[in-house]
């Protein structure tokens, strides 16, 4: 005889596997990860459709955001022909925590923002990284201002660029509230530079500076990567995050190499140092607030509050601790070709199915 109480779990789990079934489809089982089940999944959308997924030849990224009331907004990026090293993306959609479509762009017939106002023959103005939120209804990507408040309107050209010439940031963050800041970073030749504005004007004068830190104008502030002789063995670095935290900001740069694979993590709580961040080693120098791990393999890595994410493109998911030591390894479950993006805060991550067109937010696992 079956006893009640296990003839009511029976139940219950029958009841998962139906929903499971309904929201995610018939693969579901098979592509959830595991342990972030059925009761860590939040939001679930179809958007296979509507993010024109056709082939590999397209790279997709997630960028989670929060402005300073505490809106979580997902920004998804698409690079035409895997070319997502910092030419223009093809394609932006933002959406909210329930995976609700706020804003596209370009829209069907949607006139791109151009370089030079009113020029149909002139380029469109750059859009993708960095992505960054602040307190006033605007998500910014790259030159291009979105208003919120107004999801009719045109985005807005940046009139004082970032990239001021050859330099264009791999990432930006916004410290509203406490700074009123953003902060950008990124490399150019053999430099890390740093540029810090006031707001996301990028460059405009506040109307009553204050108290508060000094306007930082359109100056930047340029640190040394590395020596020559490390830089000549042709490592390819990007700069994946920028986090701020109590007293000071992290910057996790990638390197990748013919021989290695490796994140540097910096914490800035002063000035930065006047001599090169790595050594002839290519690790942390001596004196540089920092850390250097070997991730193996890796599609990507995202910095979080709570930890770096290093993505495999195996389905399996690493995450180190702030001080560079391995934490622990998640295996997704995942079959087929995904996307992550993790929140700021680590407590949530987002999942792009690229075979079953699928948008998903499930709460993390650790």
């Amino acid at each position: 005889m079956v006893s009640l109480g296990r003839l009511s779990r029976f139940r219950v789990l029958l009841g998962m596997i139906v929903y499971s079934v309904l929201v995610l489809g018939c693969d579901a089982l098979l592509e959830t990860p595991f342990p972030a089940n059925l009761t860590d999944l939040s939001a679930s959308q179809n958007v296979g459709s509507l993010l024109g997924i056709r082939s590999d030849t397209q790279e997709f990224e997630l960028h989670s955001v929060l402005d300073n009331a505490g809106n979580e907004y997902l920004v998804v990026l698409r690079w035409p022909n895997r070319d997502w090293t910092g030419n223009s993306a093809e394609k932006l959609w933002i959406f909210d925590s329930t995976l609700a479509l706020v804003r596209e762009y370009p829209r069907r017939g949607e006139e791109p923002v151009r370089v030079v106002p009113g020029d149909p023959a002139s380029d469109p103005v750059f859009f993708g990284r960095p992505v960054v939120a602040d307190g006033a209804g605007n998500i910014v990507s790259g030159d291009l201002r979105f208003r919120l408040i107004d999801l009719d309107a045109p985005p807005e050209q940046l009139e004082n660029l970032v990239a001021g010439g050859a330099f264009r940031p791999d990432y930006g963050l916004s410290v509203y509230p406490t700074d009123s800041l953003s902060l950008f970073g990124g490399i150019e030749g053999e430099n890390l530079l740093l540029a810090v504005y006031p707001g996301l004007e990028l460059g405009s004068l506040p109307p009553d500076p204050g108290p508060g830190p000094p306007d930082p104008g359109d100056d930047r502030i340029e640190v040394l990567l590395a020596p020559p002789e490390y830089l000549a063995g042709g490592s390819f670095f990007r700069v994946m995050g920028v986090g701020a935290f109590s007293g000071g900001f992290r910057i996790l740069l990638e390197e990748r190499s013919s021989s290695a694979e490796r994140m540097h993590l910096f914490l800035f709580v002063d000035d930065p140092p006047p001599g090169p961040l790595l050594d002839s080693e290519g690790r942390v120098s001596a004196g540089v607030n920092g850390v250097t791990a070997e991730v193996g393999s890796a599609r990507g890595m995202q910095l979080t509050s709570r930890g770096v994410v290093v993505d495999r493109g195996d389905g399996d998911l690493r995450r180190y601790t702030l001080e560079g030591g391995f934490a622990e390894e998640f295996r997704t479950g995942d079959r087929q070709r995904s996307v992550f993006g993790f929140t700021p805060n680590g407590r949530a991550y987002y999942r792009l199915n690229l075979v079953q067109g699928r948008l998903m937010r499930f709460r993390t696992w650790w």
